[in-house]
């Protein structure tokens, strides 16, 4: 099966030891989820519409740790009601989300959202929309200090009191910055 020039040297970078940075991340971001999830059920969220758990992905990207968290609380509260958006500016990191959504039974707890991040967390400020976590993986990497602290003040708005973060990020200068950014 032929593969692009870039998803070659996406797998390239995968099977250097840096790349198990993005492993573990996978692992600790899938973890920290669910814990996350059972707390919230645990304090008597999620048991009817009106107080259904509201998650939020922003630069989800697959949302895969996030989706596979999603299916195993699912899986142990059937009848849980818990919504996941994502939001990201990728229509391809979109498609193959919804497909691990679909894949894994939870399609129909999502709503999908094809938008600039910085834009949608403006307009959920601006409308006072908030979620119970917020989970943003990955996309504090590289950005500047100025913009790092802009981001996570918006965040903070727009986080249910006694609602979760979940973000993991680099701290220091990596030689794959091209990698999350250019590829």
């Amino acid at each position: 099966h032929s593969r692009t020039r870039g998803e070659k040297l996406v797998r390239f970078w995968l099977d250097q030891p840096e790349g198990q940075a993005v492993r573990n991340r996978l692992r600790l971001t899938y973890q920290s989820l669910l814990n996350e999830f059972e707390r919230l059920w645990k304090e008597g969220r999620g048991r009817s519409e009106e107080n259904a758990i509201q998650v939020l992905s922003l630069a989800c990207g697959s949302a895969q740790a996030t989706i596979e968290a999603m299916e195993v609380f699912l899986h142990r509260h059937p009848n849980a009601r818990i919504f996941l958006s994502l939001v990201d500016l990728s229509e391809s990191s979109l498609r193959r989300a919804l497909r691990l959504a679909e894949a894994r039974r939870v399609a129909d707890h999502l709503q999908i959202l094809c938008v600039n991040l910085k834009d949608f967390v403006v307009m959920a400020v601006r409308t006072q929309r908030t979620w119970d976590v917020v989970e943003m993986v990955g996309f504090l990497d590289y950005r500047t200090e100025k913009s790092l602290i802009w981001i996570c003040q918006q965040v903070r708005q727009i986080l249910c009191v006694g609602g979760g973060l979940a973000t993991l990020a680099h701290i220091h200068w990596s030689p794959w910055a091209f990698v999350v950014r250019w590829v």
